[in-house]
């Protein structure tokens, strides 16, 4: 199940009822401090564990008259057959226990009046409302077949008596139905079965806190680590004078991907990290999982920045395993002010590593921040700002407009890029290292006699702005639109050999709208810029043969080929690149059967920008 909406009412800072809806991967909270964002993410947390997070009394809002905190969620993607009642299968649809939008509204109300908030919680639904039909979920058996026979149903009719639901279809097939939006109490009465059945559903909520001592003994981190330890207990429970090294042996493959995740921000840091058990375990607490420096200094012993940089790799790591499990439920990884004591340029790197895993079809990403440069690439539809009134005690969240995004580029000062003012055109692309690949592309071309000049000799200016649809281009392309300056768009097309693919799908349809004003806008036709390295380079410069598509990780391959850290590839062997080499691997063959040079083809359009 997929979170579609969060509704929030008489909970710390928000009286009223307050709604957000989340996004299908990421979505991304901003606005001043104090205005309740990180009492979203509490809120979540107490609705999925009330564990990390307990809810007090003193929680309501301070200037209600309410007793009653009320957390609701509302999913989508719902699955086909729960089992709710006994082992008969249904569906949600024909038990009448989705709302008027045909999705999972469930709502946990906390009476505050008790020391210990109780909860209590509700399916709020589209549900008959007939005299003796309305309640048949909190009914017993024996109850449900009292109505049949008071209903004169033929009970030859019905598929099995013993089963709760097929009792319940017949009833609701007895007469005409009517229906009103139903609160039905689902933690008492018969109705405790299908709660307990949903629950087993509901997504796994991970939060991730700022303001927490970030050390290797963190929930955040032995949660995952006891989970991976528990699934390798049961694959080895047959073979119990083995299973201590077993369980090792897959708890340490955990946190080697914590390092190769790692890896792609700090090289460095990656190495000098090995994993490390503290003492021998106990069946009680199961192998706990250290990582220590080859010089035995330990995690908790190291700056704030490098703890929380390896926790927040071993989120990644984690929810990457998870993800890549079909059976797993579906992850809510929640993360409050991800850029905490970062470095600006692993800021960058988190966020777009945070949008790779929201891309995963069973994740999704929430996170605060207050910081300019993560913030602009944030996902224009991911983007909602939180305002609040305080005179009035009014909190209103935007969305979805251009109101919001001139809040949010107000509030946290994003600036457009400053080479705008000085170029002749610009050419919009996702990071760095496409600047470097255009520069030398058009360099490279220039030499040897296919273009007439390179993009610096006319000024034209690649500019980082993420790719398009985030606030950063936004930011952009509204100045552009004032100077009046051309434009054009390089993107990869992130394609993997399959065009049903998210992330490319994804990129044809933000890029369509400019295609039809007129804007030239292009998307690779291998999966990245590193996918047109030439292999003769690298066998020379670096003296290892490999071998890669066109829709494969090439920075991947190469980096285990070479050593050379994945963001450096493109660096490293493009610029030893000449024309030749370029023009060899970058051949397509053209609707009419005729070979092209697609490189060639971009760097002529790029130049007549000017």
């Amino acid at each position: 199940m997929k979170l579609d909406k969060i509704i929030i009412e008489n909970f710390r800072g928000y009286k009223e009822r307050t709604e957000f809806v989340i996004e299908e991967t990421l979505t991304g909270l901003i606005g001043k401090n104090d205005v309740g964002k990180s009492t979203v993410l509490e809120a979540l947390e107490i609705f999925f564990n009330n564990e990390q997070i307990k809810i007090e009394s003193n929680d309501k809002n301070v200037f209600s008259d309410g007793k009653d905190i009320k957390i609701s969620c509302i999913f989508s993607s719902l699955p086909t057959n729960p089992i709710i009642d006994s082992t008969s299968e249904t569906t949600l649809s024909a038990e009448f226990l989705l709302n008027e939008e045909n999705k999972l509204e469930i709502e946990k109300i906390f009476d505050t009046t008790k020391k210990t908030p109780s909860e209590t919680i509700f399916l709020v639904a589209n549900h008959p409302n007939n005299n003796g039909l309305s309640d048949l979920h909190l009914v017993k058996q024996a109850e449900l077949k009292k109505r049949i026979k008071e209903r004169k149903i033929d009970e030859s009719t019905i598929q099995d008596m013993r089963s709760n639901v097929y009792l319940r279809q017949a009833l609701y097939a007895s007469e005409p139905l009517q229906f009103s939006l139903t609160r039905i109490p689902v933690n008492k009465e018969d109705a405790k079965a299908i709660w307990e059945s949903l629950e087993r559903y509901l997504p796994i909520y991970a939060l991730f806190k700022s303001d927490r001592g970030s050390n290797d003994q963190d929930s955040e981190v032995q949660d995952p680590m006891k989970l991976a330890v528990t699934q390798a207990l049961a694959e080895v429970q047959e073979e119990l004078e083995q299973i201590k090294q077993k369980v090792k042996e897959k708890a340490v493959d955990v946190a080697q991907r914590t390092l190769e995740k790692l890896r792609e921000m700090d090289d460095k840091l990656a190495d000098d990290l090995i994993p490390d058990f503290t003492k021998e375990p106990e069946w009680k607490n199961l192998f706990k999982l250290n990582l220590a420096s080859e010089q035995g200094i330990p995690l908790n012993k190291r700056g704030s920045g490098v703890r929380r940089l390896i926790l927040l790799n071993f989120f990644r790591a984690e929810a990457e395993r998870k993800s890549k499990d079909e059976q797993t439920q579906h992850i809510i990884y929640a993360i409050e002010e991800p850029e905490t004591a970062q470095h600006p340029s692993n800021q960058e790197m988190l966020v777009k590593a945070l949008l790779q895993l929201a891309d995963r079809p069973t994740c999704q990403v929430l996170l605060t921040t207050h910081v300019p440069a993560l913030a602009s690439l944030l996902p224009l539809q991911s983007v909602r700002f939180i305002d609040k009134d305080i005179e009035k005690n009014q909190t209103t969240v935007f969305c979805g407009s251009e109101e919001t995004y001139r809040k949010v580029v107000s509030s946290l000062g994003i600036l457009p890029d400053e080479s705008l003012a000085t170029a002749t055109a610009l050419v919009m692309v996702e990071g760095y290292a496409d600047v470097i690949f255009l520069n030398h592309l058009t360099q490279s071309l220039k030499e040897a006699g296919h273009i007439e000049s390179s993009l610096q000799d006319k000024n034209i200016i690649p500019i980082i702005s993420g790719g398009c649809g985030n606030l950063k281009h936004w930011v952009n392309l509204n100045i552009i639109k004032q100077l009046n300056r051309p434009w054009a768009v390089f993107l990869d097309s992130d394609n993997y050999g399959n065009d049903n693919n998210q992330e490319y799908t994804k990129k044809l349809s933000e890029i369509e709208s400019y295609r039809k004003d007129g804007i030239y806008c292009h998307l690779t036709k291998k999966r990245e810029a590193e996918n047109y390295l030439c292999r003769d380079v690298i066998k020379r410069k670096k003296n290892v043969d490999v071998t890669f598509t066109n829709y494969c990780d090439v920075k991947d391959i190469v980096n285990k080929a070479t050593y050379i850290a994945k963001n450096k590839v493109l660096e490293n062997i493009w610029r030893c690149m000449a024309a030749e080499d370029i023009l060899k691997n970058d051949v397509y063959v053209d609707k009419d059967g005729e070979s092209q040079n697609e490189l060639l083809e971009v760097a002529k359009v790029l130049i007549a920008l000017s």
